[in-house]
């Protein structure tokens, strides 16, 4: 989604799951898992305990 973002957007980004990992962490997440989907997608996935 964020390709689509990036592309369709003035100011939009495409994002890789780093940040988006540091981002989970700051709201209290323990862990993240990315997942690599059929095609280019991915699922993101958080743990709180």
């Amino acid at each position: 989604m964020s390709l689509n973002m990036l592309i369709e957007l003035p100011g939009g980004f495409d994002d890789t799951g780093t940040p988006f990992e540091g981002w989970c962490r700051e709201a209290g997440f323990a862990r993240t898992e990315i997942v690599p989907l059929a095609g280019p997608s991915s699922a993101a996935m958080v743990y709180k305990a």
